[in-house]
């Protein structure tokens, strides 16, 4: 188990979801003014529901972390009955003991939830109907999607502690493997990282962020280069 792996501390949230805190540095994996808001917030509102494609939605998630985003998503898909698949990347997988946090009222059943937690790395699972999963461990600077995406969910931890993966060069990266019309989403509003997304090619919104922070970024690759 690496240093990052041995630092973590379950950490209940405001909105009774849990978030998992970097010990060594102070961070934490979601919003400490609400976990599930967040989520839900940044990468379904201002993600998945904005993705308006005919077939399948290949989701690329940068920080796979608690597997909280993965999941919503694949809730998303069931609700609306939208086909997703979803790639998740993680250097450094959560250790399982932490992953399997208490029950919530938003979620007493957590079937597919523990299903997600306990599936095998590497492998295609399917969720439910709507939705594949696939858990990645790599370092998400060096890999490559095998499928051309349509979302990016964004959620490494902040540039001040992980500056490398908000590199303008892994930026451009992660634009040419995205779908004209797709989408990136983040929690960050740092305006360093809206030129820089800007500047490899996105048009770039500040939205409204989710509790605890006042604007967001959503960068959306043009449908032609006209």
């Amino acid at each position: 188990m690496t240093d990052s792996q041995n630092n973590l501390k379950l950490q209940q949230t405001p909105d009774g979801s849990y978030t998992l805190l970097r010990t060594d540095m102070g961070e934490t994996y979601h919003s400490r003014h609400g976990a599930l808001t967040e989520s839900e917030h940044v990468f379904i509102k201002n993600g998945l529901d904005l993705v308006n494609i005919q077939g399948t939605i290949h989701v690329l998630e940068v920080g796979l972390g608690t597997l909280l985003n993965a999941y919503l998503a694949a809730q998303f898909a069931q609700e609306n009955q939208k086909q997703l698949l979803y790639y998740g990347i993680e250097k450094y997988p959560v250790p399982l003991p932490l992953l399997k946090r208490p029950e919530m009222e938003w979620d007493r059943k957590q079937e597919q939830y523990k299903k997600l937690v306990e599936s095998d790395w590497e492998k295609e699972i399917t969720l439910n109907p709507f939705c594949t999963i696939k858990k990645i461990e790599a370092d998400a600077l060096s890999y490559q999607a095998k499928h051309s995406i349509d979302i990016i969910f964004f959620d490494a931890f902040a540039p001040n502690y992980q500056g490398e993966m908000w590199d303008k060069a892994y930026f451009e990266k992660l634009y040419n493997q995205l779908n004209p019309g797709g989408i990136f989403t983040t929690y960050c509003a740092k305006g360093s990282v809206r030129r820089d997304l800007a500047s490899v090619g996105f048009s770039m919104e500040r939205k409204p962020g989710p509790p605890g922070k006042r604007e967001m970024l959503v960068g959306t690759k043009p449908l032609s280069f006209e």
